[in-house]
């Protein structure tokens, strides 16, 4: 009966390590998408900022506010790429680049496609994070 009892408990060891593994993955998961949706979501109401400070040809404000978006993203990247192919992340600092050169030239039909662009990009990080029966297979 010594043999069944250590047994039993090796086994509820790794029942009990097994379900607490579990369940920090699953917690690492639902921060990940909180994380991610806050983030984009932030980063979608500044961008939106720009374009009405463009629209409105307050090229000063759409550069200051540039400025805060791109220094957040630059903290933001670092973190999502744990999360993320690199190609996504990139596609969305290519747009910054482009979205920096409008600006600094004033040109606005460009800077204001290249912000929808940017909104597209950063709306499909957050859709790619969400828990969904379809982004699981």
């Amino acid at each position: 009966t010594k043999q069944f009892r250590k047994k039993g408990a090796d086994i509820m060891k790794t029942v009990i390590f097994s379900a607490a593994t579990f369940i920090l993955i699953v917690l690492l998961i639902l921060f990940s998408c909180y994380y991610t949706a806050k983030k984009s979501d932030s980063l979608k109401d500044m961008v939106l900022q720009i374009a009405d400070a463009i629209e409105k040809d307050d090229w000063a404000e759409g550069g200051r506010i540039f400025a805060k978006v791109k220094e957040d993203w630059e903290k933001t990247q670092k973190r999502l790429a744990m999360l993320f192919h690199h190609d996504e992340l990139e596609d969305v600092g290519i747009s910054f680049a482009y979205l920096e050169s409008y600006i600094s030239s004033r040109e606005k039909t460009n800077a204001l496609s290249e912000l929808s662009v940017l909104e597209f990009e950063i709306s499909h990080i957050k859709e790619t994070n969400n828990l969904r029966l379809e982004n699981l297979f």
